[in-house]
């Protein structure tokens, strides 16, 4: 192989991480921005009923594209691959026209029971309106979902992320325009316009970039049952995963008040923030593939463990952060308010490493073909999700749905590392990762009692030291995982683009 080659294949991996990497953290900070300005400018039961409905629109989105969205970017990859521009035609518009028809069944089903969910569910008699117009976009919002597969599918990566990226900055922009005249009606209205704009010029981008996607129209029952054929294990847990993210803001609904669900979206924002990590499952998943089919086994443990070595590191360093920084951090991004959902934030942020855990093992367990033991572990997770929150919102209120969050994400991690330790034969925890975990619970427990004991902020001498202390035990217990890991990276990365 050539040194052109082995430069080129390094600079597209690391570039497609970069351009992954910055359009999740504009995307991160643009809707901190967007719930700012609705913080700071609607009262907290407007709030709060607008990320309630808006969960519920979302989660109706996600599920029209489980299964239906992985499956149309592995056939658009095959089609393409294959020199059949005919076929990916044919299986966009066989997505589309699903999440059409199970979309407007689901708009008319919402609104012909939108009364009793505004009285009996949410117990806000006046949100007719910006209900309805988060239920007219969900169909919209659908289609959009089907443009970023075919995106994906075809690999440009540049215009998936900046599509996303426009959608969230033009509801950001909507919002500060609108939100004095119209109130608790301005974020509904900008999300569907946002996506009213978007559908229109994605489509002209994708017949002016990659025509034979779009035109001619056209579409066949087989493409659809292609597209359902994939829509097996790997749809189940992709579902269970989408509920554990939505279900503790309804559960809060109906279970608690709209206070309390104003005060836990919140710290999401910020822990989602956090959550920049799981780029590391996303680009670990096409080399954990190709190690996998060549049966580099080893290599693809030591990858594997440097990957859960390094989201460790940082997952601890994000949450001794919020542990002694979590009011501070509220009353900035938001105001001081909200400082009530500080120990809701420090139990997310404990869930952060766990929750990009669960995904790389997931994602690996997908990449070997063991997709039914996911989906089960997933689902019993979802369970046991559901009756944390049922028990536990009733107990604690939004402390009470963060530690069912915590709880879950505990048994999945659990779950799959029992599979994949028996699957990929991952030897037991290596002294690195031992000395990551001990350093980084002692870390936590020291910084929470001193809080706690404090009843505020933690000084940063405090913090500094801590942190000077975890960073330099991590380092010396990382160095040589990360020497290795690295090389096996780019022997991985030359090795693919050699075979192409």
């Amino acid at each position: 192989m050539t040194p052109d080659v082995k430069r080129t294949s390094g600079a597209e991996f690391f570039n497609g991480v970069a351009i992954s990497g910055i359009a999740f953290a504009l995307i991160g900070l643009v809707n901190y921005a967007i719930r700012r300005v609705l913080a700071v400018n609607l009262n907290v039961e407007d709030y709060g009923f607008f990320y309630s409905a808006l969960t519920l629109s979302t989660t109706a989105v996600v599920l029209l594209d489980i299964g239906i969205g992985e499956s149309q970017t592995i056939l658009t990859a095959r089609a393409k691959s294959a020199g059949n521009p005919g076929q990916a035609r044919s299986v966009f518009y066989a997505s589309v026209m699903h999440k059409v028809v199970c979309g407007a069944v689901i708009v008319l089903l919402l609104y012909m029971i939108h009364d009793l969910l505004l009285h009996r569910f949410f117990r806000y008699a006046d949100g007719a309106a910006p209900f309805l117009l988060l239920a007219i976009s969900i169909p919209i919002a659908a289609i959009f979902r089907s443009m970023l597969n075919a995106l994906r599918g075809v690999k440009d990566f540049v215009s998936l992320n900046a599509t996303q990226a426009l959608v969230f900055l033009m509801v950001l922009t909507i919002n500060i325009s609108l939100i004095d005249d119209l109130g608790v009606l301005t974020p509904a209205a900008a999300w569907l316009a946002a996506h009213m704009i978007i559908v229109p010029v994605g489509w002209l981008y994708l017949r002016s970039r990659h025509r034979d996607l779009v035109l001619p129209a056209g579409w066949s029952r087989s493409s659809l049952r292609d597209l359902w054929a994939f829509s097996g294990w790997i749809t189940i847990a992709q579902a269970g995963t989408m509920i554990i993210t939505s279900v503790d803001t309804l559960m809060l609904t109906q279970l608690a008040n709209l206070r309390e669900v104003a005060l836990y979206n919140v710290a999401l924002p910020i822990m989602q923030i956090f959550l920049f990590l799981m780029i590391l499952p996303m680009v670990f998943c096409p080399i954990a593939c190709e190690l996998w089919e060549d049966k580099k086994h080893n290599e693809l443990n030591q990858i594997y463990q440097l990957t859960f070595d390094l989201i460790l590191f940082f997952g601890f360093l994000m949450l001794l952060f919020t542990l002694c920084y979590a009011e501070s951090l509220i009353s900035v991004m938001f105001n001081t308010e909200f400082t009530a959902a500080a120990t809701a934030l420090k139990i997310l942020g404990l869930s952060v490493p766990l929750q990009v855990i669960a995904a790389l093992n997931i994602t690996i367990l997908n990449a070997v073909g063991a997709t039914k033991p996911a989906a089960k572990i997933v689902a019993a997770a979802v369970c046991v999700n559901i009756a944390g929150n049922a028990v536990l919102i009733r107990l604690y209120g939004i402390d009470g749905a963060a530690l069912a969050t915590l709880a879950t994400y505990v048994l999945i991690f659990a779950g799959t590392w029992g599979v994949i330790r028996s699957t990929l034969r991952v030897h037991a925890f290596r002294w690195s990762t031992i000395a990551l975990i001990v350093s980084g619970v002692l870390g936590s427990m020291y910084l929470y009692a001193a809080t706690s004991v404090s009843r505020r902020d933690s000084g940063w001498q405090v913090f500094g030291a801590v942190v000077a202390i975890y960073c330099l035990v991590s380092g010396v217990a990382m160095q040589a995982a990360v020497r290795r890991g690295i090389t096996c990276i780019k022997c991985a990365i030359v090795s693919r683009r050699g075979s192409q």
